[in-house]
């Protein structure tokens, strides 16, 4: 994913990319530029700097031409003015920074968009640290008011700082108008609409995500600036339309010109056959029994263009079919009988999915690192696991790795492996009911998976912003045992 220069920087400051390390990024890319030309023979220095003449072919030795340097041009008051506060506020205690943002809000000249972001988002990270959440979104609503075109700049950060603070306060009335706002952005920044869709997803909160997804649709649908994963947005619009009508306790039937009609808004080319599958699957009304039987695995030779290859597995149409199917049934199971919200469950299974998948697919195996591979080229690759005895059921290492991948610090999806952790209990619980899972290995496993939930409570209780993570982790499987579970 390509960092814009006024995305939040990668490594983690909370800074812009172009304030933070944009300069030394650029600076390693012209090195490397630098390192590939060729010198030409009239521009060749000696040892000690110095610029010799140069040659010319067939005409003796040329002067060189004198080269005019350019006087330094004056310093600028202001960006001194602006650099003298920048450090003074680094340098600051947590009160005299809340003093300075305020002086600074007296003085425009000073506080562009870049002072206030950098101060901000230095300011929420304190403030949720001391949970003084309001006192942020006072100062938050000071610029809006004071200086709202600067506000307006990076106002899609700020809403979604101030979602996180409301959820966490318990003041989801008020999340509504704001989600409406980012969802009014999702063509001009799809990855900060993502975002809040997965939180309001985790949190359970349908009839805010029903909302923002009508109103993102159709411009997410006509955009040239998203590329892939439209019918990911699809489909969660569709989904909530489904989730509404069961919360209602009201049958879903393809007979209904409302229901449809709304499902259209979304998919306008729906198979029918396939739809009526999923209502009845998710609707809890289907009859369709599972075996282990339904999931194969087809492997095939993948060649390169030297006609060597490895064998490429993955599950066969059919058995994705019947896994989606499964999945779907499981969201059905998880609402009614363990009472977990629709939408935190359908974040949860789509996880699931890509997960069952992946293993198949080898793509969880340990393996080298390409810098590893350059430097010690004869380093045996680790070796790869043994195909799992249950293919529904997770592991632990596999399981680490494909959380650990969604924990990217590039693009962090938190709620997506939260939820995906906290359902595994639940998910077990359900392979067990349907016959897909043997008691001792459901054991086995959910004892191994604690020591990834205990690390996964430590990581997210580091990271304050959104509390719920760690606090319903701690709660895993329906006890605080596992957050103390022995480490390896």
């Amino acid at each position: 994913m390509k960092v814009g220069r006024n995305d939040v920087c990668h490594c983690g400051s909370g800074k812009k990319y172009k304030k933070c390390c944009l300069a030394s990024d650029q600076a390693a890319e012209q090195s490397k530029v630098e390192k590939l030309l060729p010198r030409t023979q009239a521009s060749r220095e000696t040892a000690d700097g110095e610029t010799t003449d140069a040659e010319t072919p067939g005409f003796g030795m040329v002067a060189p031409r004198a080269v005019s340097v350019p006087a330094p041009e004056p310093p600028d008051p202001k960006m001194n003015a602006i650099m003298v506060r920048s450090k003074e506020f680094e340098e600051a205690t947590e009160d005299v920074r809340r003093e300075l943002y305020i002086k600074t809000l007296d003085e425009p000249e000073l506080m562009d968009d870049e002072m206030a972001f950098e101060m901000l988002s230095q300011l929420y990270r304190s403030t949720i640290e001391s949970d003084e959440r309001d006192v942020w979104d006072n100062m938050l609503e000071q610029l809006q008011q004071r200086l709202p075109d600067v506000y307006a700049v990076s106002r899609k950060y700020y809403l979604g700082w101030q979602i996180t603070n409301l959820i966490a306060g318990g003041q989801r009335e008020r999340v509504k108008p704001m989600a409406q706002e980012i969802a009014n952005l999702a063509d001009a920044d799809v990855d900060v609409y993502a975002r809040i869709v997965d939180q309001l997803a985790y949190h359970g909160m349908l009839e805010e995500l029903s909302e923002i997804s009508h109103i993102a649709w159709p411009q997410i649908k006509d955009s040239d600036n998203i590329v892939w994963g439209k019918d990911n947005f699809a489909q969660w619009g569709a989904d909530c339309v489904v989730f509404e009508r069961l919360e209602q306790a009201a049958e879903l039937s393809p007979e209904d010109p409302e229901f449809m009609l709304r499902i259209q808004y979304y998919f306008e080319d729906l198979h029918l056959e396939q739809f009526s599958e999923y209502i009845q699957s998710i609707g809890g009304r289907s009859t369709r029994t599972f075996s282990l039987n339904d999931f194969k695995i087809s492997t095939r030779r993948k060649k390169d263009k030297y006609g060597d290859g490895d064998d490429q597995r993955e599950l066969t149409s059919e058995s994705k079919s019947a896994l989606s199917s499964l999945l779907n049934t499981f969201v059905d199971y998880a609402r009614r009988i363990e009472e977990v919200p629709y939408t935190k469950a359908s974040l949860a299974s789509t996880n699931i999915y890509s997960y069952i998948c992946g293993r198949v697919a080898g793509k969880l195996e340990p393996r080298q690192s390409l810098l590893e591979s350059m430097t010690n080229p004869r380093k045996k690759a680790q070796p790869k696991q043994k195909p799992p005895t249950n293919i529904l059921c997770p592991d632990r290492n596999t399981l680490d790795r494909f959380i650990a991948e969604q924990l990217h610090f590039m693009n962090p999806l938190q709620h997506q492996a939260a939820a995906t952790m906290e359902l595994m209990p639940v998910w077990l619980r359900f392979l067990e009911a349907k016959g897909l899972l043997e008691s001792k290995l459901h054991e086995t496993t959910l004892k191994e998976l604690g020591k990834l939930q205990a690390t996964l409570c430590d990581l997210f209780q580091s990271n304050r912003s959104d509390p719920a993570l760690s606090e319903n982790l701690s709660r895993w499987n329906g006890t605080t045992e596992s957050t103390v579970a022995e480490r390896d």
